[in-house]
C-alpha cells in the first residue's frame, strides 16, 4: 500500500512539473551590446513574470495557464518596450536588444516663493529652570 502511494505521488508531482515551461535568455542595449540588469519580463495580462540579473540573464517560468499566443513585455526605464509572442521568444536564441528612448520636455519653469519661516524656541531654557530650581530649595 506504501508503495503503491509512493509511486502514485512520484507520477503525480512529475505531471505537474512537466507542466511548467522556462524561457531563458538575455537582454542587452540596443547600442551598445552591454547587458541591461533588473529588466522587468511579464506576461500580459496574468500574474507571471521575473526580472533579468545584474548580467542581463532572466529565467521566466510559464505556468499552464501560459498559451504559446500570450505576449511578454521586456520594460526598463528610459528604454522603449518590446513585445514578444511566446512562441516567437522560444525560437530567439539572440539576446533580446532595447532600444533607449529619449525623453523631450516641452517647458519646464521655475518659480521661487518667498517663505517666511518662524523661528521656534525648542526645550527648556536653561537660566529659567536654574532659577525655578533656586527658588524650590529656598522653600524647603
Amino acid at each position: 500500500m506504501k508503495i503503491l502511494f509512493t509511486i502514485t505521488s512520484i507520477f503525480i508531482s512529475i505531471i505537474l512539473h512537466s507542466q511548467e515551461k522556462t524561457i531563458i535568455g538575455e537582454v542587452w542595449n540596443f547600442e551598445n551590446n552591454e547587458p541591461l540588469s533588473y529588466v522587468n519580463i511579464g506576461i500580459k495580462n496574468k500574474t507571471v513574470g521575473t526580472v533579468s540579473n545584474s548580467n542581463g540573464l532572466f529565467e521566466l517560468l510559464l505556468n499552464d495557464k501560459v498559451s504559446s499566443k500570450d505576449t511578454i513585455i521586456f520594460s526598463y526605464i528610459g528604454f522603449k518596450t518590446e513585445k514578444y509572442l511566446v512562441s516567437e521568444l522560444n525560437k530567439i536564441k539572440k539576446p533580446i536588444l532595447l532600444q533607449p528612448k529619449s525623453m523631450e520636455l516641452d517647458e519646464v519653469s521655475v518659480s521661487s516663493k518667498k517663505i517666511k519661516l518662524k523661528s521656534k524656541k525648542i526645550g527648556k531654557d536653561v537660566k529659567r529652570s536654574r532659577i525655578d530650581a533656586l527658588e524650590f530649595l529656598l522653600i524647603l
